[in-house]
């Protein structure tokens, strides 16, 4: 039954997708008129709710996102998706499977999420050593690599094309400068070439 549910696009000749994970559909459509690309994802969601109630099962609007991806221009105002009665409203970016998508694909929305996860990180270290006093720079390294790099490495092969940018590339250089500073006992003044 759920096989039927995936192969739905290419049953009404769409081009688009639906992937499923757990208990999760995502649904995907590219055209380039992004109004006619709603329109097919409504036909699209629409023939999602019969199989889905054969199941017992329906789609809950409260957790629907529609998001429009575009590199030119934010989405019209009245675009929208219809579950249920309730009009779902595009979104500038969604949280899935812990990557954070934004409509530009820029990965900016990610990155800064994952900054926010390692200061955490890294102010909960801080804590535990000094210049002079508390955990070895080995002990801190050791727990970077086990705490840090992980959690900013995480799917890293889906947004690595974003490092391109010297905004993003910066970004990410400044987090691996106050853990470098932290495990090596520097001075916050130190040279970032003599961190490395």
């Amino acid at each position: 039954m759920i096989d039927d549910i995936l192969r739905i696009p290419a049953d009404l000749k769409l081009q688009g997708k639906i992937l499923a994970y757990a208990d999760d559909l995502t649904a995907t459509l590219q055209h380039k008129d992004e109004s006619m690309a709603v329109r097919q994802l409504q036909v699209l969601t629409d023939a999602i709710k019969s199989p889905l109630g054969k199941l017992k099962l329906k789609i809950n609007a409260a957790k629907t996102v529609l998001i429009i991806f575009s590199r030119k221009h934010a989405p019209s105002d009245n675009l929208y998706l219809t579950v249920d009665e309730h009009h779902i409203l595009p979104t500038s970016h969604k949280k899935i499977l812990g990557l954070i998508l934004d409509s530009k694909l820029n990965w900016s929305a990610h990155l800064n999420e994952k900054d926010r996860q390692v200061r955490k990180i890294f102010f909960s270290l801080r804590s535990y050593a000094g210049r002079t006093w508390g955990l070895s720079g080995t002990r801190l390294g050791a727990l970077y690599k086990a705490l840090v790099e992980p959690s900013l490495l995480y799917c890293c092969s889906v947004w690595a094309s974003t490092i391109k940018t010297k905004h993003n590339r910066k970004k990410l250089r400044q987090i691996e400068r106050q853990f470098n500073i932290l495990i090596s006992k520097s001075f916050k003044t130190a040279d970032s070439g003599a961190l490395s």
